[in-house]
């Protein structure tokens, strides 16, 4: 999870955080937008789910419909401290699709 994404108003998001140490998982991943906690909300439509796949906790934050305040620097930090970073960027006009 480096970057940034790009995400029209509307448009989901989804942001995948892979925490992995040699033997085990982490015991935990936190998510934080522009520094602050972030807390699953499904009422609000943000979710943050976890699953652990031998030595790698998975933790995905989902959005279903984006609003222009959801566009941030999202951080997902593990217990082991280690931090991965990526730039939600929501527009306001469609998305671009392509044929081939």
């Amino acid at each position: 999870m480096t970057g940034s994404e790009y995400v029209p108003r509307g448009g989901p998001i989804q942001l995948v955080c892979n925490a992995t140490a040699p033997r085990e998982p982490p015991v935990d991943v936190a998510w934080y937008k522009d520094g602050r906690l972030v807390v699953s909300d499904a009422q609000s439509g943000l979710i943050v789910t976890k699953r652990t796949e031998r030595s790698t906790l998975v933790s995905v934050l989902a959005v279903r419909h984006s609003k222009m305040t959801d566009a941030g620097k999202y951080s997902c930090r593990s217990s082991d401290n280690d931090v991965a970073t990526v730039v939600v960027h929501v527009f306001a006009g469609q998305s671009v699709r392509t044929r081939s």
